[in-house]
Formats: C-alpha cells, sequence, structure tokens
C-alpha cells in the first residue's frame, strides 16, 4: 500500500509540474512601457490632424505619457496644470490585448471601451480606431511613439 501511495504521490507532482505556463506574445510585451502621441489622423470623410487640432488649443497634450504595464493597467499622465484628455481617452484603467484579431481595447473605470486595430511597427505603435466626433463616428489612426 505504500508503494501504491508514493507512485500516486509521484504522478500528481508530475501531473501539476506539466502545466503550461503562460507565455506573453511579441504583441503584449512589445506594447509594455511609455509612449506619447504622435500624430492622429482621421480617415473620413476629409483626413485631417486631429491630433494637430486638439493640440493647438491643449499644447500641453504634446507632453502627456500614456503607458502600459505588465499588470494590464493603462495610465495617462498629463503635465501638471494640463485640463484636457485627447479625445475623452480614458486617464485610467485596464487594457487587453486580442491577439486573434490584432485588436487593443482600452477600458476605462466606468466600463467605456474603446477598441481598434493594433499594429507594433519598431519603436511606433499604430491603433486604428472609431471614435464619436461631434456624434458622428470617425475612423482614427493614432500613432504612438515609444518614449
Amino acid at each position: 500500500m505504500t508503494t501504491k501511495s508514493l507512485y500516486f504521490a509521484l504522478l500528481i507532482l508530475l501531473f501539476f509540474s506539466c502545466q503550461k505556463e503562460e507565455v506573453p506574445s511579441e504583441t503584449a510585451l512589445g506594447i509594455l512601457g511609455n509612449w506619447q502621441i504622435e500624430n492622429a489622423m482621421t480617415d473620413e470623410p476629409v483626413s485631417y490632424s486631429l491630433w494637430e487640432v486638439q493640440t493647438a488649443f491643449s499644447p500641453c497634450l504634446k507632453e502627456a505619457v500614456f503607458t502600459f504595464d505588465q499588470n494590464k493597467k493603462f495610465t495617462e499622465i498629463e503635465p501638471l496644470n494640463c485640463k484636457s484628455s485627447f479625445l475623452g481617452l480614458p486617464l485610467t484603467g485596464t487594457y487587453k490585448i486580442n491577439e486573434v484579431d490584432s485588436t487593443l481595447q482600452v477600458i476605462d473605470a466606468t466600463n467605456q471601451a474603446f477598441s481598434g486595430k493594433l499594429k507594433l511597427v519598431d519603436n511606433k505603435m499604430l491603433w486604428k480606431l472609431t471614435v464619436l466626433i461631434e456624434n458622428n463616428k470617425t475612423p482614427l489612426n493614432i500613432t504612438f511613439i515609444k518614449k
């Protein structure tokens, strides 16, 4: 009976030692760190830089830093006395990356989600999403640069 118990214990130990460890994907690792918006272009009906328009009214936004950490937390840090968030993006929240369809979803404290296609190229992150501008759904291409 003691031998059977020993074999059973070894079998259980072997089972738990062979569990698959989750390894972060290249995209999940690539998004980690601090980012600043380089540009934000609309696609329709006319292509223009929404980033240039917004930073003309709130130049302090150019210094805002967007951080994605390994705990899936998202934070926007703005300079002192900067009272404007770009397009109402959340200042804090969580994020999810869907590897199957290459999307990034940023979720704020009220569970409002901003979701769009994600592409990492060198030290840039390209995020294509649709936002509401003056009650119109507008495609927007945001380019972040890693800091």
